[in-house]
């Protein structure tokens, strides 16, 4: 039986299979389970937090390289008109 990406099998009433990892499988009760599974989930919430915060630096990374871009240009411009024109 699979649980989101946590494959269990069930023994018996009091006990639970649970891969630990690398094919490595422990009997644990269900209460040891539910903690497993607990712990497991605030690892992949702490993995999504940090994440995200690096797609927002990422972004405000481009943000900034976009409008540095667009200034640029615009300064180009003006430095080829100037040229021209003198």
């Amino acid at each position: 039986m699979k649980i989101g990406n946590l494959e269990v099998m069930v023994m018996c009433c009091f006990c639970v299979k649970v891969l630990l990892g690398d094919g490595y499988y422990a009997e644990r009760t269900a209460k040891q389970t539910v903690e497993i599974l607990t712990r497991r989930g605030k690892a992949l919430d702490s993995q999504v937090e940090s994440l995200m915060a690096n797609m927002k630096d990422l972004k405000a990374e481009a943000s900034f390289f976009d409008v540095t871009a667009s200034e640029a240009a615009v300064g180009f411009a003006e430095f080829h008109y100037f040229f021209y024109e003198a």
